[in-house]
């Protein structure tokens, strides 16, 4: 991305964008339905989802499997931002 300042743009442009916003709005839901704590949505846990997907992006390069997604979601994700008691 250094190399390809334009390319460095559109990276954050899409990654910035509709990721965090996306993953913002579903919280906020899960917080009204009292299966996350409010704190967490101004918190690096909101976002660790995408930045652990942007992660296995640039390192690979290739498109995410759904097995890793899932993974990612199941293993990580979920544990990390549910409340105790509603965690699986």
């Amino acid at each position: 991305m250094n190399r390809d300042p334009e390319f460095g743009r559109l990276i954050r442009e899409r990654v910035h964008g509709a990721g965090p916003a996306t993953i913002r709005m579903l919280l906020q839901r899960a917080v009204e339905r009292g299966e996350v704590d409010r704190s967490t949505l101004d918190s690096r846990r909101a976002m660790v989802a995408i930045d652990l997907l942007r992660n296995e992006f640039l390192m690979f390069g290739t498109p995410i499997d759904d097995a890793v997604i899932i993974d990612i979601v199941d293993q990580v994700y979920l544990p990390l931002v549910l409340r105790p008691d509603r965690a699986r």
